[in-house]
C-alpha cells in the first residue's frame, strides 16, 4: 500500500510539472507570437529613480551616460504624450553615495563645460531622443518640469562626500541652494515607502 502511495504521489508530481511547463509554454507563445498592444497604465503612479554613479574628479568624467539617462527617462515617464497620456505620473530622482554630485551646481557646471567643449562638438554631450543637451541643460529640463522635490539627495552620502566629520557641522552646511529638493531629509521614507516603481541607476 504504501508502494502504491509513492507511485501515485509521483504521478500526481508528474502531471502537475508537465501542466505548469505547458501552462509556461502557452504564455510564452502568447507573448511572443501575438501583439496584444502596448502596455497601458491609467493610474497615479510615483515613481523614484536612484543614481549612485561617480562622475570622477576631473576630464574625462565617466558615467554621464548614466545620469543623462536616469534624467531623460524621468522626463519621458512623466510626459503624458510619451508615457501613453497618463497625467498623473509624479518621478522623484533619489541621489545617493557618489551620484550626490548631481546635487553639487559645481560639479554639474564643469561637466557641462567639459561636454560642451568645442573641440569635440556634440559628442561628449547628452544624447536624448529629442536632441543633444549638456548635463546642466537635462537637469534643468527635469527640474523646470515637476515639483519642488524631484530631486531628494541622501543627507549622509552628500556629508561623506563633502567631508563633513562633525554631524552638527554637515548639518548647518547641507545647502544646495540650486536645486528644490535636495534639502528635505524627511522627505526620503515617504519618497521609498509610497514609490509604486523604483528605478536604479
Amino acid at each position: 500500500a504504501q508502494e502504491e502511495r509513492e507511485v501515485v504521489m509521483k504521478s500526481l508530481q508528474y502531471t502537475a510539472c508537465a501542466l505548469l511547463c505547458s501552462l509556461i509554454a502557452v504564455a510564452a507563445n502568447a507573448d511572443f507570437t501575438t501583439d496584444r498592444g502596448a502596455i497601458r497604465d491609467w493610474r497615479p503612479q510615483d515613481v523614484v529613480i536612484t543614481f549612485g554613479q561617480d562622475f570622477g574628479e576631473q576630464p574625462p568624467f565617466e558615467n554621464v551616460e548614466q545620469a543623462c539617462l536616469a534624467l531623460t527617462l524621468a522626463q519621458f515617464l512623466r510626459d503624458p504624450e510619451k508615457n501613453g497620456g497618463n497625467r498623473y505620473v509624479n518621478v522623484s530622482i533619489f541621489v545617493r553615495n557618489e551620484g550626490v554630485k548631481l546635487a553639487d551646481p559645481d560639479v554639474v557646471t564643469a561637466v557641462s563645460d567639459w561636454q560642451d567643449s568645442e573641440e569635440y562638438p556634440g559628442q561628449r554631450k547628452c544624447k536624448t531622443p529629442v536632441g543633444l543637451y549638456t548635463l546642466q541643460q537635462n537637469l534643468d529640463g527635469f527640474l523646470l518640469g515637476g515639483s519642488d522635490l524631484d530631486l531628494v539627495n541622501c543627507p549622509i552620502c552628500w556629508c561623506a562626500y563633502k567631508q563633513f566629520m562633525d554631524p552638527e557641522e554637515c548639518a548647518n552646511n547641507y545647502v544646495v541652494e540650486d536645486y528644490p529638493g535636495t534639502l528635505q531629509q524627511e522627505a526620503i521614507p515617504m519618497l521609498l515607502l509610497g514609490a509604486d516603481k523604483v528605478i536604479d541607476f
